[in-house]
């Protein structure tokens, strides 16, 4: 018993790169979406366990390579005691075009622009954003930089100007990456925040994910939260 156990331990952590491969770019972060498109068929399913026993979830589909369409929907206190709500009082809506592809385009990075106005907690969508992303490779390691600008809608978001957004993932092993954001925003009124997140990955198989991140928020009201996220992607057609 012990033997078997110690051998589907090991499957877990050694899932062989090759197969690894299969898995798309990652198209988000923790709160910030990157340039990476799905590709052509893919379905995604995403989910977040947020304060007082929220869940935000988020379906996404790849129309064609450069094109995804998306909805989510919050839900304030589905786990626990809490009053059940939805924040928005509808579904969210999540877009993302590639414009540049740096794959087809070596000497360039990703480009993408898009839409999400999801909302839960405290947090909301980007709104509208344009985002770059660049793959960086370090000897049998790589990783990833974001940076995009947005304009948030809607919410509780109209007191909030265009703001900027910085984020990177490293991936130590294929299945094991350590992720990082910078978020800093200023008000209409003068009021100023920063937001940092950190957190770690862990992907046993080529098309789940797993992740334990802590969100900071420094500024006239200080917050430290702490979330799970859950994913899966399966191909359509």
């Amino acid at each position: 018993m012990k033997k078997t156990g110690f051998v589907l331990i090991a499957l877990l952590l050694f899932v062989p790169v090759v197969v690894f491969g299969q898995m798309g770019l990652p198209s988000e972060l923790i709160d910030i979406p990157t340039a990476y498109a799905m590709q052509r068929g893919d379905l995604s399913l995403d989910f977040r366990v947020y304060d007082g026993g929220g869940v935000l979830t988020k379906v996404q589909l790849g129309i064609v390579d450069m094109l995804s369409l998306g909805l989510s929907l919050s839900v304030d206190g589905l786990i626990g005691s809490g009053q059940l709500g939805i924040p928005m009082g509808r579904p969210g809506i999540i877009a993302k075009i590639r414009i540049v592809d740096e794959m087809t385009m070596k000497a360039w990075p990703t480009i993408a622009i898009g839409y999400d106005d999801s909302e839960y907690g405290n947090f909301f969508g980007k709104g509208v954003y344009g985002m770059v992303s660049k793959e960086f490779a370090m000897g049998k390691m790589f990783f990833h930089a974001h940076g995009g600008l947005n304009k948030p809608l809607g919410g509780g978001t109209e007191s909030i100007v265009a703001g900027i957004f910085l984020g990177a993932d490293f991936f130590f092993i294929p299945q094991f990456s350590l992720i990082a954001e910078i978020e800093p925003a200023s008000r209409r009124d003068g009021a100023q925040f920063i937001s940092y997140n950190f957190g770690f990955q862990y992907m046993p198989i080529p098309n789940f994910r797993a992740g334990f991140f802590t969100k900071t928020r420094i500024g006239t009201v200080n917050s430290f939260i702490k979330e799970i996220h859950v994913g899966y992607i399966t191909k359509l057609f």
